[in-house]
């Protein structure tokens, strides 16, 4: 469900508050999302250590 509220702003350039209402199903997907993101980065970053720490290049 997604709000949109225009407040008071100029003319021109009003200002928008968005509100994005959370169910505990999404909550979850978002937390599993990150948590996939950063398992990968550290396993990213790790094997790119092994590999450089050894003198061969990665791409």
């Amino acid at each position: 469900m997604l709000n949109v509220n225009l407040l008071s702003g100029s003319v021109f350039s009003p200002m928008i508050g968005i509100r994005f209402a959370v169910t505990p199903l999404t909550n979850l997907l978002l937390i599993r999302n990150i948590l996939n993101d950063v398992t990968r980065n550290i396993l990213e970053l790790g094997g790119n250590y092994y590999v450089t720490r050894n003198n061969r290049f990665t791409e």
